[in-house]
């Protein structure tokens, strides 16, 4: 049994590593990009579309029961299980 909450911290892992990432790409994109509207331009819509996306995540997530777990065993055992 494994709780959805293990997913969570994995999914918050994950969305840290972007962020960073994110962020390093952002600061290189206006550091040696062209400048112009179209480099700024490009900046805002990936960071409106970066937030968008966490925001709707967020809001998918709040309607889970962390607290629910999931049994892989009985639905990998029905998979792997050979006659």
């Amino acid at each position: 049994m494994i709780p959805l909450s293990i997913f969570l911290i994995v999914w918050l892992v994950f969305l840290a590593v972007f962020l960073f990432i994110s962020a390093l790409s952002i600061m290189q994109m206006l550091r040696f990009g062209l400048h112009g509207p179209i480099t700024r331009w490009t900046t805002i819509i990936y960071i409106v579309v970066s937030v968008g996306i966490i925001v709707i995540s967020l809001v998918l997530l709040s309607g889970l029961d962390l607290n629910a777990t999931i049994d892989i065993t009985n639905s990998l055992g029905d998979v792997l299980l050979v006659n």
